[in-house]
C-alpha cells in the first residue's frame, strides 16, 4: 500500500498549476480510484509521510518544490490572506472599526475613569474582530466550492480526506517562503529591513548547571526589569547596540499579544535608551489586545521603510513558532545537538517520564515533587501540576500533556532567614536571519519558601516550586558577570539550536515567490 500512496501522491504533486475546487474534487476521486488507495492510507500520509516518500532532503526537486509552494499557500490560508478579498473581509474596514472601538474603551478606562463603559467598548470591539475571523473563515469555505478560487492539488486532497496536515507543514517540509504577514522572521532584499523573534528562555540553577526548563515566542515584559541595573533595562540596551552595530536606524517592536499590553512607564525607558543612541523607536500594539498607550494598533508588519530592525514579540501560527513554543518539541533538538556536542556545550533537560513505566522514587526527597506535568500550548506558569507520586496521573496520558522528572533547583537564602527559595533566569534571545543574538537575562526569585515536607501526591501550591514573575510574590534582582555570561553561552546555544531549524525550515530570502502566482 505505501508504494500506492507514494505513487498517488507524486501525481498528486505533479500537478504544476492551482486548480479550483470542482475540478480538484474530479482528479482526486480519479488518482484514488486509479492508484486502488482508501482514505485511511491516504490520512496516513499526511501523519508520516517520511515513512511513504521517503526523506525530504532525497525527494525530487520539483516534488520539494510543489511540497514548498502547497505550505505556503496553506500558511496564508491559516493568516486568512490566500486572496485579496479574504484579507480585505479579515483585516479590512470592519477590523479596524473593531480596533478603534478597543483603542476608545482603553481611553475610557484610563483617561475617563469609565470603568464599566471602557470594559464594554473593549469586549464590543474584541467580539468585532472575532466576528471578522468567523466571518473570512465562513467566507473562504464558501469560495472553495466555486471554480474562481484555487488551490494546489494537495490541499484539495488533504480536505478532501479530512486528514491532519499539521506534522506534514509544521515539521516534513523544508525551505518554506518566508511572508512578512505570517513569518516571525524574514529579511528584504535591497532596503536593509529585517525582522527577528524574540524568545523568552527559561533556565534553572541546578547543581551548578543551567538546565533548559521551556521557551516561547512571545515573552512579557515587566517594568521591574528596568530598575534591575543603573544603564536601564538589559533587552533594550541588547537590542539598541546591535541596531546601532548593525546599520539600523529604526526598531519597531511588535510585544506579545497574549498578555498584558507594554505599559507606558516602561515604553519611556525604552525611548530614553533608544534616543541616547540616536535610534528611532517605535512600538505596535496587537488589535485584539489593546492598550492604555496612544500607540497605533496593527496586525500586520511595518516593513516598508529602509534601515529598519522589526523585532517580532508575538506569537504567530507556524512552523517555528510551534517548533518553540510547543512543550517537548524544541526538547528533541536539544537532545540531538547533545548526542552530538562536546561535554561542556551541552544543554542539561529534565529528563521526560515513560507514561506508562512506574516513577522511579530512588530521589525522592521530603521537601521536593518529583513529577512535573505541562500542558504543551500553555505558558506563564499556566496548565502546570506537580506531583509526588509512583505513578503518571491517567490525564497526563493525553497528547495534551508532556511529564518530566521534577529537577531539584539550587536555593538561596535571603538576607536573615533561614528560609530557602527557588530561582530561575529568564533570558532573551533576538533570531534574526542572520543568526541569534543575545539579549540579556533577570534573575527571578520565588517569594513564597519551599515546604519542610510535601505530601504523597498531587500538590496543590505549586509556587514555591515554580518561579515565574507573573505570580503575585515573585520578583526579580540582579544577577553576577558570572551569572549573566553563563546565561549568555547557554542561550546562545540554544539560538543555535532554533536558527538551525529555521534556515531548514524557511527560504529567508524568497518571501515573494509564490506570490505573483497566487494574485496576493
Amino acid at each position: 500500500m505505501s508504494l500506492e500512496i507514494k505513487r498517488l501522491i507524486f501525481d498528486v504533486l505533479s500537478q504544476k498549476e492551482p486548480v479550483n475546487g470542482p475540478a480538484a474534487l474530479r482528479k482526486i476521486k480519479g488518482l484514488i480510484d486509479r492508484h486502488a488507495c482508501d482514505l485511511d492510507a491516504v490520512r496516513s500520509f499526511f501523519l508520516s509521510p517520511e515513512t511513504h516518500i521517503g526523506n525530504y532532503d532525497g525527494l525530487p526537486v520539483t516534488v520539494r518544490l510543489s511540497l514548498e509552494e502547497c505550505a505556503d499557500f496553506y500558511l496564508k490560508e491559516k493568516n486568512l490572506f490566500s486572496t485579496p478579498l479574504l484579507k480585505k473581509i479579515g483585516r479590512g474596514g470592519i477590523f479596524k472599526a473593531g480596533s478603534k472601538i478597543i483603542k476608545s474603551g482603553w481611553i475610557l478606562k484610563e483617561k475617563w475613569s469609565s470603568s464599566f463603559l471602557g470594559k464594554a467598548f473593549i469586549s464590543v470591539g474584541r467580539s468585532t474582530i472575532f466576528g471578522c475571523n468567523r466571518l473570512s473563515t465562513l467566507y473562504l469555505d464558501a469560495i472553495r466550492v466555486n471554480i474562481f478560487y484555487k488551490a494546489p492539488l494537495l490541499l484539495w486532497l488533504i480536505r478532501y480526506t479530512k486528514a491532519d496536515a499539521s506534522y506534514l507543514i509544521l515539521d516534513y517540509i523544508k525551505n518554506i517562503p518566508t511572508h512578512p504577514h505570517h513569518s516571525p522572521v524574514f529579511k528584504l532584499p535591497g532596503i536593509n529591513t529585517i525582522a527577528g523573534a524574540m524568545i523568552g528562555i527559561d533556565l534553572l540553577p541546578s547543581d551548578n548547571k543551567l538546565y533548559f526548563i521551556e521557551c516561547n515566542s512571545n515573552p512579557g515584559h515587566s517594568t521591574s526589569r528596568h530598575f534591575l541595573f543603573e544603564e536601564g533595562d538589559v533587552v533594550c540596551n541588547h537590542l539598541v547596540n546591535w541596531a546601532v552595530e548593525k546599520g539600523y536606524s529604526r526598531i519597531v517592536f511588535y510585544p506579545s499579544n497574549f498578555g498584558p499590553s507594554f505599559d507606558k512607564e516602561f515604553e519611556d525607558a525604552w525611548q530614553e535608551i533608544s534616543g541616547s543612541k540616536n535610534i528611532e523607536l517605535k512600538i505596535i500594539d496587537d488589535p485584539y489586545i489593546g492598550s492604555p498607550c496612544n500607540r497605533e494598533y496593527n496586525r500586520f508588519f511595518d516593513y516598508a521603510r529602509p534601515d529598519t530592525l522589526i523585532v517580532n514579540g508575538r506569537y504567530l501560527w507556524g512552523p517555528f513558532s510551534s517548533f518553540i513554543g510547543m512543550k517537548g518539541r524544541f526538547d528533541e533538538e536539544i537532545k540531538i545537538h547533545n548526542s552530538k556536542a562536546e561535554q561542556n556545550d551541552r544543554i542539561p533537560i529534565p529528563r521526560k517520564i515513560d507514561l506508562d513505566s512506574p516513577v522511579s522514587l530512588d530521589h525522592l526527597t521530603e521537601d521536593f515533587p518529583n513529577m512535573i506535568i505541562k500542558n504543551i500550548h500553555m505558558d506563564q506558569a499556566k496548565g502546570i501540576s506537580l506531583y509526588r507520586a509512583d505513578k503518571v496521573p491517567e490525564f497526563a496520558k493525553s497528547r495534551e500533556y508532556v511529564v518530566y522528572e521534577f529537577v531539584k533547583p539550587d536555593l538561596i537564602r535571603k538576607d536573615g532567614s533561614i528560609e530557602q527559595f527557588v530561582h530561575i533566569f529568564r533570558c532573551y534571545l533576538l533570531i534574526t536571519p542572520f543568526g541569534p543574538v543575545y539579549l540579556g537575562c533577570r534573575k527571578d526569585v520565588s517569594g513564597i519558601p519551599i515546604k519542610k515536607e510535601l505530601p504523597f501526591g498531587k500538590i496543590e501550591e505549586i509556587a514555591p516550586y515554580i518561579t515565574n514573575i507573573c505570580i503575585p510574590e515573585d520578583y526579580s534582582v540582579p544577577h553576577s558577570p558570572d551569572e549573566n555570561e553563563k546565561c549568555r553561552k547557554t542561550s546562545l546555544t540554544l539560538g543555535r539550536i532554533m536558527y538551525q531549524n529555521l534556515i531548514e525550515k524557511h527560504d529567508m530570502t524568497a518571501q515573494f515567490r509564490f506570490q505573483k502566482k497566487q494574485g496576493v
